[in-house]
């Protein structure tokens, strides 16, 4: 794959499963359209006469039939010289996605220490250049509004398997994680990263029905990732890339287990299916038609299917739940409340 740039701007530095052959060729072993890369950018020269930037990549690969094909994509990027307009058009999804990957390449060529202060300057580094623009004062943490939600993303990876200082997680796992982390595409990355939770109890009165062609397709209200959000009488959906985690909370209603398993107690479904199974069952109501065309849509929105765990307070694997809440503390992982106070505390000195 080879990457071309606008004059004034030049290919830094690449992220991603490949390998760099020349400052603008990469070699790849193995491609498909969910792959993704990063490339970070530097100036060469004033921008100030350019009105938009060009970005391009053509990727030779051979398909499954045997046949030489190009893919060619190209992208056109306004240039400004207001600092604020850039932080008012910035991507908190993508700067994310693209910080991970820096975070594993930095594991790999350092320590694991390294890439997690390499993370924690992120923050620093964009509140010391935008407290130089901003108004407000005090001790808060100061970040445009576009960037609110990239402390949150950080703690993530924080906790992430790969980033976690901890000797339960073993190498196989790391080595594991750093492939998914280096290849997976952006919406995958940021679910493994940051989870997204759905309340089931209550899903026929927060959930909407959407026709689509000759399917339906649900949009469900999303939950906060903390237990403060959850409650003992609650049913959730956590999905967390790789895996759909079904928690049962331990005083979750009767009528609920009936319609969506045909079980009266939690006990009687541990018994039946044990910890992990693939599907639930089809029963002819409102309740589990919903969550049945959810799970189905979550499986069929990525390149892998996903496990379906379902757990319940006697569960083996129950702490499976609450150490994907990012917002909540786990073990020895910091809350979102305490990470904020951590970065405002750190970011303080920089600004004054």
């Amino acid at each position: 794959m080879r990457v071309r740039c606008s004059p004034g701007l030049a290919l830094h530095t690449f992220h991603g499963n490949c390998f760099v052959r020349s400052i603008d060729l990469l070699a790849l072993p193995n491609v498909n359209p969910d792959h993704s890369f990063a490339i970070q950018l530097s100036y060469e020269e004033s921008l100030d006469d350019v009105e938009v930037a060009f970005l391009q990549s053509a990727l030779l690969y051979t398909s499954v039939r045997g046949e030489r094909r190009i893919r060619v994509a190209t992208i056109a990027l306004p240039v400004t010289t207001k600092l604020l307009d850039v932080y008012a058009s910035a991507n908190v999804q993508a700067i994310a996605g693209f910080v991970a990957k820096m975070a594993v390449d930095r594991l790999i060529d350092s320590t694991l220490g390294d890439a997690r202060i390499g993370l924690i300057n992120v923050v620093g580094d964009l509140v010391k250049s935008y407290s130089t623009l901003s108004s407000s004062k005090g001790n808060s943490l100061i970040l445009p509004s576009s960037l609110r939600l990239l402390p949150m993303y950080l703690l993530g990876l924080l906790k992430h398997p790969l980033l976690r200082v901890t000797s339960l997680i073993q190498l196989d796992e790391r080595s594991y994680q750093t492939i998914l982390l280096k290849t997976l595409p952006l919406d995958e990355l940021l679910t493994s990263i940051y989870p997204t939770l759905y309340g089931l109890h209550d899903i026929v009165e927060k959930s909407e029905l959407i026709s689509e062609g000759e399917g339906e397709h649900i949009k469900v209200q999303i939950m906060h990732c903390s237990a403060e959000k959850t409650s003992l009488t609650g049913a959730y959906l956590l999905d967390a890339g790789e895996h759909l985690i079904l928690y049962l909370g331990v005083s979750v209603s009767s009528d609920f287990l009936q319609k969506a398993f045909g079980v009266y107690s939690t006990q009687e479904l541990v018994e039946d299916n044990s910890t992990s199974i693939n599907d639930i069952p089809v029963i002819d109501n409102m309740l589990s038609e919903r969550i049945r065309i959810l799970l189905s849509q979550l499986k069929w929105s990525r390149a892998r299917s996903p496990v379906l765990m379902v757990l319940t307070d006697s569960s083996h694997y129950k702490m499976d739940f609450p150490k994907h809440l990012v917002e909540d503390k786990f073990e020895e992982t910091m809350s979102y409340y305490e990470f904020l106070n951590f970065l405002r505390s750190k970011t303080s000195t920089v600004r004054h």
